[in-house]
């Protein structure tokens, strides 16, 4: 026991002793002369012992304790794989999937048709061409993403490591789980032919979300992409050609071209005649480098008949 006469010396051993920590050697007051930060240290073990200061010897025991870090909110959350990249399909759906609309809809054939020498051409695409991808769906919209933060504060003390999830910039078509930082489309009908890439900022905040939270930010580049959700269309309904009643089988009587809004597989297509009275005098193959269809004679003997044909062409 110190009876204040000074003839009690305090000295301090352990972990961080004399460089953390120090002691007064009179008093046996603890002070630390360093910033402490429990992101680094928790906690440290230290010993302290009372000697007399004449003769240097032990006056009791040397005692062991322990001094632990007490978190304050000094670390903002952060994404440790920013920025995101992320792909969808467009028109996904947003609210209750199962919809049935044939408009929304991303699987068949779509088709069209236009008119040469009374023959309907059809302009479809290739069968298959349009698989929808496999996506999450759910009562709140498309899975798109999950961004993750996290907070390096003590999660079990207070709200200090409490994140909470929003989005800065992204709305209307995008939304954020609070909680969970799973991100899906908000906004029905988006249509990658009318808008393809979207900047998503998200923001994670702890404290619960609170006011004097700390914050940090992500950015998450969302693509839409291609669903067969466009029908080839003709420029034009009605072509006129002309071709020499002489003329031998496999002539290239004209060219036919349809344009379809869709990319990739769901833009190829195919051209056939499904109708009309010059039907069986005419043939048209598709040339896949350019998507094109090419009228050709069949029978020369059906050229033979009337003097000229009117026809019309359909795309699928």
């Amino acid at each position: 026991m110190d009876r204040g006469d000074g003839s009690i010396k305090y000295i301090l051993s352990g972990e961080g002793a004399g460089v953390v920590f120090t002691i007064d050697d009179t008093t046996g007051d603890i002070h630390a002369i360093q910033r402490l930060d429990r992101e680094e240290r928790a906690q440290y073990t230290l010993r302290a012992q009372a000697l007399d200061r004449r003769t240097g010897r032990p006056m009791e025991p040397e005692s062991e304790f322990i001094i632990k870090i007490q978190d304050i909110n000094d670390n903002e959350p952060k994404f440790l794989d920013g920025p995101y990249v992320a792909t969808v399909p467009e028109m996904s759906p947003v609210g209750k999937a199962g919809r049935n609309d044939p408009e929304m809809s991303p699987v068949g054939s779509r088709h069209n048709t236009c008119k040469c020498f009374n023959t309907a051409i059809q302009a479809c695409l290739q069968s298959g061409a349009a698989r929808p991808e496999q996506v999450s769906t759910s009562l709140s919209g498309t899975s798109v993403i999950q961004v993750t933060a996290t907070d390096a504060d003590d999660p079990t003390y207070g709200n200090s490591a409490r994140v909470v999830y929003s989005v800065l910039q992204g709305q209307p078509y995008f939304s954020v789980d609070s909680k969970t930082g799973v991100i899906r489309t908000a906004l029905m009908n988006m249509d990658r032919e009318a808008k393809e890439n979207y900047e998503v900022i998200v923001q994670a905040k702890d404290m619960g979300g609170q006011l004097g939270g700390l914050a940090g930010t992500t950015t998450v580049n969302i693509t839409l992409s291609d669903v067969n959700d466009n029908p080839p269309r003709f420029p034009q309904k009605h072509y006129q050609m002309s071709v020499l009643e002489s003329a031998p089988v496999s002539s290239t009587v004209g060219r036919v071209f349809a344009k379809d809004l869709d990319e990739g597989i769901n833009a190829e297509m195919k051209y056939t005649i499904v109708d009309g009275d010059g039907a069986d005098a005419f043939d048209i193959n598709t040339d896949p480098n350019f998507q094109v269809g090419i009228i050709t004679v069949k029978k020369v003997t059906e050229l033979l008949l009337p003097s000229h044909f009117r026809g019309a062409l359909e795309r699928v």
